[in-house]
């Protein structure tokens, strides 16, 4: 515990350091519990195992010295930079130098930044989207199609009328995120009460009605709904955005997200038009959709114009602590609609264009 101490004392006073100094608790209280978890409450030891699993080759693996000194630089990563080990392998960290990595924005650094743009209510801000129900209740008018919770039995009468002409719905857990757990239901087969009682024995859920999805967006993948990652920064009455990104599904899938699987390319915000291939979050890329063979540099997203003006009127209608948003868009065959927003990453862009995006956002967020 002296140790744990000391750590918790260099992490409040260094001047480099990024940690905030709740964090510094957090840590401190967890080692008490011999508990070690980064930044987003993930076990760091296994993570760093299952992430040299996922990208280091056989013959790094049994190379002992070789993998003692990977680790070695993951913990120092986390510890200048609050990389994690998936983001340290997914940016290419082994191949950088202390230069370009210091350019790249983790979870961690970007939360650092939206806490000090926002000041004392960005616990406020940070409710509202990790709740997609809360965030349907203050932005429900942009979704344009029907929403209902799942969350106690006070909501089975909603529920109910939620259900009435509808054969199918997509549930999704309120506090998910990566598309885990999100799964379409069907009407036919199930009553209303039976489905209910379903999802309340597995959580808190949020019950949509499916989006109609654009011809020319289905393309991509026609199993999956597929979204447009819009990072949006509000400055008074002034919004700006930076590099979009393109979300798509794979075959047989519901979700576009990459943590389940999906590609992902970037988009040059002002055009709308892809400029990278497309990536997983396994490393691969992708000239073509592997499945539907579409091209991914060089496409040109429909109706963007419109998307770029329905952005800033979602992102106007809310409460003035949301500095930042990274909201999803889909294109239904009525025009687009708010997905839901997120207090989100910019793992996608970096990985996409292979540079960090720290100088960026920062002057987004706060200049």
């Amino acid at each position: 515990m002296k140790i744990v101490r000391r750590i918790k004392d260099l992490m409040n006073k260094a001047k480099w350091n990024i940690f905030p100094t709740y964090m510094a608790d957090r840590l401190y209280n967890n080692a008490k519990k011999k508990k070690i978890v980064w930044w987003g409450q993930r076990d760091c030891f296994s993570d760093i195992e299952d992430n040299c699993k996922i990208f280091l080759s056989k013959e790094q693996l049994d190379d002992s010295a070789y993998r003692k000194s990977v680790i070695r630089d993951i913990i120092l990563s986390y510890r200048k930079y609050g990389m994690t080990a998936n983001e340290y392998f997914s940016y290419g960290f082994p191949k950088k130098n202390a230069y370009e990595r210091n350019k790249y924005i983790s979870r961690m650094r970007k939360d650092k930044l939206c806490m000090e743009a926002i000041g004392k209510n960005w616990k406020d801000a940070l409710a509202q989207l990790k709740d997609k129900n809360i965030f349907y209740s203050i932005a429900g008018q942009f979704f344009k199609r029907k929403a209902c919770k799942v969350d106690s039995e006070d909501d089975r009468s909603n529920f109910k009328l939620f259900c009435q002409g509808l054969d199918r719905f997509i549930a999704k857990p309120s506090k998910g995120a990566c598309g885990k757990g999100v799964e379409i239901i069907s009407l036919l087969e199930k009553s209303a009460d039976e489905v209910f009682d379903y999802l309340r024995s597995n959580g808190s859920y949020i019950v949509e009605e499916l989006v109609k999805q654009d011809a020319r967006m289905a393309e991509w993948n026609e199993s999956s709904v597929n979204t447009i990652r819009y990072f949006s920064f509000r400055k008074g009455s002034d919004f700006s955005t930076m590099v979009s990104v393109l979300r798509v599904g794979r075959k047989g899938s519901v979700v576009d997200n990459a943590g389940c699987g999906g590609v992902f390319a970037a988009i040059d915000s002002n055009t709308g038009i892809i400029i990278t291939d497309g990536h997983d979050e396994l490393g691969r890329v992708f000239k073509e959709h592997p499945e539907s063979n579409k091209v991914f540099k060089g496409y040109k997203i429909p109706e963007w114009e419109s998307l770029k003006k329905f952005a800033q009127e979602v992102h106007k209608s809310l409460p003035e602590c949301h500095k930042y948003i990274g909201f999803d868009f889909a294109l239904s065959t009525q025009g687009w609609v708010l997905i839901e927003g997120n207090w989100g990453d910019i793992i996608m862009p970096q990985i996409s264009l292979g540079r960090g995006f720290y100088d960026e956002f920062k002057e987004a967020i706060l200049k």
